[in-house]
């Protein structure tokens, strides 16, 4: 129960924050997505909704109901034909169907990256972003240290989650 009270806890305050404005929306996508709280709390609520989606969305409307001027240069210019040569290589391949769905996991991407390159327009806001993702997964590779030094001290840690085990997924 107090697995659910953090989560709750923290859900709450990360939305609340990401009322502000279209980085901190950023923010709480990027926690979702490197925290994964529905991993954590151990009740069905969390895993029949999907959190990240729905903030994806969230941060989808808040940039575009914002005053963020969408910008094209050299570096949106290779997001864009990167993501034109997954869809050229997708469309051209013999296993189509398979590849509808990379697809669709790749435009996320692309689209992810271009709202970071958008929104982080100063080194503050990197440095935002950046603790962001270091913090969300920091505090789950530390948890999962100190489960592995308190029930099984010196033996492999078999992470489900590859990289933050012991071998790398090697």
């Amino acid at each position: 129960m107090l697995r659910v009270a953090f989560i709750v806890s923290l859900l709450l305050a990360f939305s609340a924050f990401a009322l502000r404005g279209p980085l901190e929306a950023l923010v709480l996508y990027l926690w979702l997505a490197y925290f994964r709280p529905e991993t954590w709390a151990w009740t069905p609520f969390f895993r029949t909704v999907p959190l990240s989606s729905v903030a994806g969305v969230y941060l989808l409307l808040r940039v575009g109901l914002s005053t963020t001027r969408f910008r094209f240069d050299l570096r949106t210019f290779l997001l864009i034909c990167f993501l034109s040569l997954a869809l050229i290589s997708g469309l051209n391949s013999r296993w189509f169907d398979r590849s509808t769905g990379m697809f669709m996991d790749v435009s996320k991407a692309f689209l992810v990256t271009y709202l970071l390159a958008l929104l982080t327009d100063s080194a503050s806001k990197l440095r935002i972003v950046l603790q962001t993702i270091a913090l969300s997964l920091g505090f789950e590779s530390a948890k999962q240290a100190w489960v592995q030094l308190l029930t099984s001290p010196g033996s492999q840690n078999d992470n489900p989650i590859v990289f933050l085990g012991d071998n790398n997924g090697v």
